[in-house]
């Protein structure tokens, strides 16, 4: 799906899901709205969808309902997560989830009776290799937010609420580890539950919660630049003991050594018009061009020429670099929501 795109969507009173994205790879959703819906909100369903995009969304309310007939994944309680994913092989960028049910945002693998997490997962050159989808990193996990959960703001691998089946101790290797930078969440009862090992935490911020890091399973964590307020002492880090974070700042990134040697993979997010170039004309533009023959479409498909912008962030020196090219689509624009603040949203009868 490389080049296919939903940008600018607002979706509302969804029956089942806001979007879906099933068994694709390379689709970008942008800009996107979803406002109530039974279930999860955006949503990736098979567990081997990678190298996607979803960027500067905005997710409001999904609601707790019943598990789908003969769903692909037969763990998933679809108990109302503004966003859940099986394969965080994929770049999640600027979203917001609020209100939700039970989650922001929901990884959840793990291997049962009644699912393998061994998939047919893509590979960059277009051949398809058995991998356990625990294993898989995150392509960017940066600059997310969640508030006005009752519940989790994040869950990173773990159960519901936080029993199994949950990742069972699997997950990415010390060189490749889970990303998470800049992530905030505030107004929240469990600012996140973080069980999948191999974990680099680098920019975390946490106000007005009754539990900052809840039940964390420290296999390979490090964390650094987390900040809380009005949030109770003895629950920044609660039901760990000791009840502190896994290493001093300075220590960071503690026994984890990533590296950036990956191939890198290409997501068309935008084309546009270069000086000097031929751009696709009006519909009887095109029209005429497909009875002249298909010599002149590719000339003109040519002449539509396609930018490539690189993305790239580093941690500790170790750079990583994604290629995106970028594709405006007509009349879009981020999408925006008046927050104000109405009270706690949070239900606190679980700890």
């Amino acid at each position: 799906m490389r080049g296919s795109s939903v940008v600018g969507a607002s979706i509302w009173d969804s029956g089942n899901r806001w979007l879906t994205i099933h068994g694709t790879s390379h689709l970008v959703v942008r800009d996107c709205v979803g406002y109530q819906s039974q279930g999860h909100g955006f949503f990736m369903e098979d567990g081997a969808e990678v190298y996607n995009v979803l960027d500067r969304n905005l997710a409001v309310q999904a609601f707790t309902t019943k598990p789908l007939p003969e769903q692909v994944i037969p763990f998933d309680k679809n108990d109302g997560s503004g966003f859940w994913w099986a394969n965080c092989l994929n770049t999640f960028t600027r979203n917001v989830a609020v209100e939700c049910d039970e989650y922001g945002y929901f990884f959840q693998a793990a291997k049962t009776k009644d699912f393998d997490p061994v998939l047919p997962i893509l590979q960059p050159d277009g051949t398809k290799k058995n991998i356990d989808i625990r294993t898989l990193p995150f392509v960017r996990f940066e600059d997310n937010e969640a508030h006005c959960q009752r519940r989790h703001a994040f869950n990173l691998g773990g159960g519901v609420p936080s029993a199994e089946p949950n990742v069972g101790g699997v997950g990415p290797d010390a060189k490749h580890p889970f990303v998470i930078k800049n992530f905030r969440a505030w107004n929240v009862h469990w600012a996140i539950h973080p069980v999948a090992p191999s974990l680099l935490v680098d920019g975390f911020e946490v106000f007005n919660a009754e539990y900052g890091v809840w039940r964390p399973v420290y296999k390979n964590h490090a964390y650094r630049d987390v900040k809380m307020s009005e949030v109770p002492a003895p629950q920044h880090y609660a039901f760990i003991t000791p009840s502190s974070p896994p290493n001093k700042d300075a220590d960071y990134p503690g026994a984890l050594s990533p590296v950036d040697d990956l191939p890198p993979t290409t997501v068309i997010t935008h084309v546009r018009r270069l000086a000097g170039g031929k751009g696709v004309g009006p519909r009887h533009d095109i029209r005429q061009r497909r009875r002249q023959g298909s010599h002149r479409q590719r000339s003109a498909r040519e002449g539509a020429a396609t930018a490539v912008r690189r993305v790239g962030d580093s941690f500790d020196g170790c750079p990583r670099r994604r290629i995106e090219t970028v594709r405006p689509s007509r009349g879009s624009r981020p999408a925006t929501s008046r927050r104000r603040r109405t009270g706690s949203c949070r239900r606190n009868d679980r700890t």
